[in-house]
């Protein structure tokens, strides 16, 4: 076979395109022909047998010591996913614990009625009314004397202002 057939195989080979018949060519001239350098690096991929050397079987020590590590590595896990669902129910527990207490905070209450008779509620009202405003007019008072010296002290500046009206008017420099 030629090289140029054998880099068209490989080609095929490397697009997915080979079928079995064309794949064992290339094992066969990769195990019995002088290969090129360029293609020298494949060989072992096509031609596994003559580069593999003997595997030795291991004995049942080491099969012993491979199964006692799957179950104390079954034993940790089992361990680990109990201590998951622990935390698992503490963070729900918490988070029904924590809306509880918010529908329990925030729920709505009923108003009852004090008054059954609706004009000893009027008079109440009335007499809640008055108080809010004799405690308004009182704290307004302050209010009063402090826009009063203010609004005299404006009267003042306006007097100014009509000085430099004037002083405008008549172009005074």
């Amino acid at each position: 076979m030629h090289i140029r057939e054998i880099e068209r195989l490989l080609e095929k080979f490397y697009n997915g395109e080979t079928s079995l018949q064309e794949e064992a060519l290339l094992r066969e001239w990769f195990a019995s022909a002088e290969i090129p350098s360029h293609l020298a690096s494949l060989k072992a991929q096509f031609a596994p047998d003559l580069v593999k050397s003997k595997a030795e079987l291991p004995d049942e020590a080491f099969d012993e010591a491979f199964f006692q590590l799957i179950d104390q590595h079954e034993k940790t896990h089992k361990a680990y996913s109990l201590r998951k669902m622990i935390y698992a129910g503490l963070g729900l527990a918490a988070s029904l614990a924590i809306m509880l207490s918010i529908y329990l905070e925030f729920k709505p209450r009923t108003i009852e009625d004090t008054f059954n008779d609706p004009a000893l509620a009027y008079e109440e009202v009335q007499r809640a009314m008055l108080f809010v405003s004799s405690k308004l007019n009182k704290g307004m008072e302050p209010v009063r004397q402090g826009t009063a010296s203010f609004n005299a002290g404006m009267e003042k500046a306006s007097d100014f202002n009509k000085m430099s009206l004037i002083k405008n008017y008549f172009k005074i420099e």
